[in-house]
């Protein structure tokens, strides 16, 4: 069978990628069953990296020897899943968010072959909800710095999500990248937006999938008693097997399941940032469900 799809999943950051992929992976017989092929995490590690044109260069046969492998297997299609594919979110000098999304963009598509019958999903949020989420990540990583130390230099205003949709449709076409809103999926629960997720990517018959009842939590965010804790903790850990422990530490007794979320930006900020931003993230979710055909 030709592959009718090759889906790239490609962020942002804390938009439940963790959840599609291990989702994806513990949901193996479904997902032959349906004729989907996830990529393991592993791999989108191994060959892309932070998408930086030496890794993905090195990783190209190891990426496309994985999608003629699912080709072999008559896989309907790939879905290849890693947040960190276009770079980092966040730099002091850049006017808005993965200034580096175009290049690293064109970096895998250069690996994977022009000639591809792309799906780009994409899950975009509210700016303020992004900013607290990855910073709250980095301390989760081992980090220790406080929040408005981390936000020094970034200001409020650098944080659009328009270049990196036209960066996206200008790759891969317009007619082939999907955004999505992780706030309103993932509101209505998880099983919701895993559904969610799979019929944007694609129009294999998904009913191997059930209700897509899934009870794990997956990399849940640290509360606002584990932020202390780990700001306390993180300077005196020595290295990165003592970190992976502390921060399952983190997840099982101080995540924000337990605990209330840290309350990090102040009201105006917040405020600020939904009357510059808002308006726009609506359109483009407009846009993009003008734009965007069916999935194959």
């Amino acid at each position: 069978m030709t592959l009718q799809a090759l889906v790239l999943h490609l962020g942002a950051h804390k938009t439940g990628t963790s959840l599609v992929q291990k989702y994806l992976r513990d949901k193996d017989t479904a997902c032959q069953k349906a004729g989907i092929w996830p990529m393991p995490r592993g791999d989108g590690d191994e060959f892309i990296g932070w998408g930086r044109a030496a890794e993905v260069e090195a990783g190209a046969k190891g990426l496309c020897a994985k999608i003629a492998e699912a080709e072999s297997r008559r896989m309907r299609c790939v879905v290849l899943s890693h947040e960190n594919a276009l770079g980092r979110p966040f730099r002091q000098d850049a006017p808005h968010l993965y200034p580096d999304a175009a290049r690293h963009g064109a970096n895998l598509k250069k690996a994977l072959g022009e000639d591809r019958p792309w799906r780009v999903v994409y899950y975009i949020r509210s700016q303020a909800a992004f900013l607290e989420s990855y910073y709250l990540q980095t301390v989760h990583e081992g980090a220790w710095h406080d929040f408005d130390t981390y936000m020094m230099g970034l200001g409020l205003h650098g944080f659009s999500w328009r270049p990196l949709y036209d960066a996206l449709c200008g790759l891969f076409g317009a007619e082939n990248v999907v955004l999505r809103s992780f706030d309103e999926d993932i509101a209505a629960g998880q099983a919701a937006y895993l559904e969610r997720f799979l019929t944007s990517a694609t129009a294999a018959d998904l009913r191997p999938f059930g209700q897509f009842d899934y009870k794990p939590v997956r990399n849940p965010s640290v509360g606002d008693r584990g932020l202390e804790l780990a700001r306390g903790i993180n300077p005196m850990l020595r290295n990165p097997a003592e970190r992976k422990l502390f921060r399952k530490f983190l997840q099982e007794h101080f995540s924000n399941r337990d605990y209330p979320r840290p309350a990090l930006l102040s009201e105006a900020a917040r405020e600020e940032m939904r009357a510059r931003y808002d308006a726009e993230n609506a359109e483009l979710l407009a846009q993009s469900a003008r734009t965007a055909r069916a999935p194959s």
